[in-house]
């Protein structure tokens, strides 16, 4: 899992232009950073977060499918607890085998 890192303020022009492919809640603002500088590295593509409703609202500037896919295939792959995000891949089956929560 990616260190923690001290949180920074979103991207003015994510925030204004980007789309909300996802949330994560529960964990702290310092890993939420690290996870989403992890999958902006990962993915190639320019994301950034912030809260809103007491959760962390993951957004893009991506513009095709393929593109948002990749992002979310990054936070994914970081093996997050399924409870605490909706940043999971269409059709991937939860071990539990309850459906994911989904935007």
């Amino acid at each position: 899992m990616p260190s923690a890192q001290p949180e920074a303020p979103c991207d003015p022009k994510i925030f204004e232009k980007g789309e909300c492919i996802g949330t994560i809640h529960t964990y702290p603002s310092t890993q939420v950073e690290a996870f989403v500088r992890h999958a902006a590295h990962v993915s190639g593509q320019k994301i950034d977060w912030h809260y809103a409703g007491g959760r962390g609202q993951i957004l893009t500037l991506a513009k095709s499918e393929e593109d948002k896919s990749a992002v979310i295939q990054a936070f994914f792959d970081l093996r997050l607890d399924p409870r605490c995000t909706d940043l999971v891949p269409e059709n991937t089956p939860h071990p539990d085998g309850v459906p994911y929560m989904r935007l």
